[in-house]
């Protein structure tokens, strides 16, 4: 936890909320590692299904330490995840105004995490406990 003049600072609900989306992605995309490199080597890619591990759990990692720091109140990570959720939504758009068949399959999926983003932009930009709550952990 964030700390200000010996008191801890407990991050709103929705901070843990968003903390707690990115530890599930982070073991989504583990998990996608470890299926998608041990079909590989099940194949006897070994090498390619190493490297492919290593950069799928990357991301993992990635996505775990954004929620780990978000919860404990960093800036970058708030940014990060502002960058992320525009990133999204700019995805969503795209893929609705550019519907093709290979698309369609995916459309559903991508509104709905275009949507979770937009809810989680707008959250970090316009609520004022997520404001305080990162100004206070940036003053201790």
């Amino acid at each position: 936890m964030a700390k200000k003049e010996g008191k801890k600072v407990n991050p709103p609900t929705g901070i843990k909320a968003i903390s707690i989306y990115y530890y599930i992605m982070a073991a989504f995309i583990f998990f996608v590692a470890i299926i998608s490199s041990s079909a590989l080597f099940i194949v006897g890619v070994t090498l390619i299904s190493l490297g492919l591990f290593g950069a799928i759990g990357l991301f993992a990692w990635f996505a775990f330490v954004i929620g780990r720091n978000l919860w404990n109140g960093k800036n970058w990570a708030k940014i990060a995840v502002i960058v992320i959720s525009i990133l999204s939504i700019i995805s969503m758009i795209s893929t609705v105004l550019n519907i093709s068949q290979t698309l369609k399959n995916y459309l559903a999926l991508d509104v709905i995490s275009g949507l979770i983003a937009l809810i989680i932009l707008l959250y970090l930009i316009i609520n004022k406990e997520s404001k305080s709550y990162f100004i206070k952990t940036r003053c201790s």
